[in-house]
């Protein structure tokens, strides 16, 4: 992020955050898409490391930086399009939000490769999935508490979420879990 600000001094920078459980939780189901720790601890960096740098790019924006979370976004679009309309100084067009069906554009090739085609607007339904797609596996819900833990209260609250009830649900710590073994930090 510093590296971009330096390169682009006069951009706007839009940081859209999301729940870390939901990351996870995609992640487990798109990627890793087993129990197997190996193929998320590949991922360590995405999820352990990018947070803290999302944060420290926010700071060092403020207050210039534009936040927006995914569960409002998808929540109220119309409402926050065009806040963020206003802010950039772009005009508000419907089809930011009523974007249509997928059919003739390119895939990315990194993401969600199922549900976002499949979709014409911003989801409500898709803001708590992530604990649909947790309580698949007790490892993954194991896998979701040490994860939660390691973010810690603060830096989970600083992205704009709540520590505690992020982690209603999930089963206490226990041991530290096999993909964060042997992850740095």
């Amino acid at each position: 992020i510093p590296e971009l600000r330096r390169l682009f001094p006069d951009a706007r920078f839009i940081f859209l955050l999301r729940n870390p459980l939901a990351v996870l939780a995609s992640m487990l189901e798109t990627w890793v898409k087993n129990e197997d720790a190996e193929r998320l601890r590949n991922h360590w960096h995405d999820l352990l490391v990018a947070p803290q740098r999302l944060l420290e790019g926010i700071r060092s924006f403020a207050p210039d930086g534009i936040v927006v979370r995914y569960e409002e976004l998808v929540s109220a679009p119309e409402a926050v399009i065009r806040s963020l309309c206003e802010r950039l100084g772009v005009p508000y067009v419907p089809e930011m939000i009523e974007y249509g069906p997928a059919t003739g554009r390119t895939r990315w090739l990194f993401g969600d490769q199922g549900t976002i085609y499949g979709e014409s607007r911003p989801i409500l339904g898709r803001v708590e999935r992530w604990r649909e797609v947790l309580r698949t596996s007790a490892t993954w819900q194991s896998w979701a508490r040490d994860y939660l833990s390691k973010l810690g209260p603060a830096l989970v609250g600083e992205l704009g979420y709540d520590y505690e009830s992020l982690g209603q649900g999930l089963p206490e710590a226990t041991a530290p879990s096999a993909w964060m073994g042997q992850v740095p930090g």
